[in-house]
C-alpha cells in the first residue's frame, strides 16, 4: 500500500513540474516584431518624410532606400523615430523606401516592410531681383 501511495504521489509531483516548466515556457517565449506599415510624404517639394506604424517590443528602426521597387535597398538611416526626413532626394526621381523594426535581440527583429514610394516635382521657378544673382556650384557668388 505505502509504495502505491509513494508511486501515485512521485506521478502527481512529475506531472505538476511538467505542466509548471511548460507554462513558463509559453509565457516567456516572445515573438518576432510585425513588420511596419510605411507612408511615403512629399514635403514642400523639399523633401521626403518617411514615416510606419510604431511597433511594440521595438527599440529602434533601420530605413532603407532603392530607386527601383525591386532594386537593392540600401540602408539611409537607423533611428529610434517612427519616421526619417530623406533630404538626399534630387527632383523628378521616384524613390522606393522599406523599414525593419529592430528588437533587443535580432531574434526578434521584424522582416521588412512592404515598399512604399516618392518623389518630389519642383516645377516653379526662382526670380532674384536686383543686379546680380549666381547659384552655381562653381561660382557661388552674389552682387546687390
Amino acid at each position: 500500500m505505502k509504495k502505491k501511495v509513494f508511486r501515485l504521489i512521485g506521478l502527481l509531483l512529475i506531472v505538476m513540474m511538467a505542466t509548471t516548466s511548460l507554462s513558463f515556457a509559453a509565457t516567456s517565449k516572445q515573438t518576432p516584431i510585425t513588420k511596419p506599415a510605411v507612408t511615403v510624404k512629399n514635403i514642400d517639394n523639399n523633401y521626403l518624410k518617411v514615416s510606419w506604424s510604431k511597433r511594440t517590443k521595438a527599440v529602434k528602426y533601420n530605413v532603407y532606400r532603392a530607386t527601383s521597387k525591386s532594386g537593392t535597398y540600401k540602408k539611409i538611416a537607423a533611428t529610434t523615430r517612427t519616421y526619417y526626413n530623406d533630404k538626399t532626394v534630387d527632383n523628378n526621381k521616384t524613390y522606393y523606401y522599406k523599414v525593419k523594426a529592430l528588437g533587443k535581440s535580432s531574434k526578434y527583429n521584424s522582416k521588412m516592410s512592404i515598399p512604399k514610394s516618392g518623389k518630389i516635382s519642383f516645377a516653379g521657378e526662382i526670380r532674384v531681383s536686383k543686379e546680380y544673382f549666381n547659384l552655381t556650384p562653381e561660382n557661388p557668388s552674389f552682387k546687390i
